[in-house]
C-alpha cells in the first residue's frame, strides 16, 4: 500500500495536482483510515522537501541566504505541525466530500475563465 501511495504522489508533478490530496485519496481508496492516510501523506512530504532543499543549497550565497533558509525552515516546520494537528483532528470528526466538490467546481471555473 505504501508503494502505491508513493507512486500516486508522482502524479502531483502535474501542474495543479495536489500532492497531499492525491496521496490521501489513494490511501482512502486502499482502505486506510482517514487519519492514517493523512498522517502518512504528510510523512511523505519529508523526503520531498529535503530533496528540494538539497537541490537549492548551491544557489544560496552568503549569510542572508542561509538566514532566510533557516527562518523559512523554522516557520514551515511549526506551521506544518500545527496544520497537521488541525487536519488530523478534523478528519476524526468530519468528512471532506464537500471540499472535494469545491475543488472540482473551482478547477472547472478556472479552466473556463482563464
Amino acid at each position: 500500500k505504501a508503494s502505491i501511495i508513493g507512486m500516486a504522489q508522482a502524479v502531483a508533478i502535474l501542474p495543479g495536482v495536489s500532492r497531499s490530496g492525491t496521496t490521501i485519496s489513494t490511501g482512502l481508496f486502499l482502505g486506510i483510515r482517514r487519519e492514517d492516510a493523512a498522517f502518512f501523506s504528510f510523512m511523505l512530504f519529508i523526503p520531498a522537501i529535503l530533496g528540494a532543499s538539497i537541490l537549492e543549497i548551491p544557489s544560496i550565497s552568503g549569510n542572508p541566504g542561509w538566514t532566510a533558509l533557516l527562518a523559512g525552515f523554522i516557520f514551515t516546520f511549526f506551521s506544518g505541525y500545527l496544520s497537521l494537528k488541525w487536519l488530523l483532528k478534523s478528519l476524526k470528526n468530519q468528512s471532506f466530500h464537500l471540499f472535494g466538490y469545491y475543488c472540482i467546481a473551482l478547477g472547472i471555473a478556472i479552466l473556463i475563465f482563464m
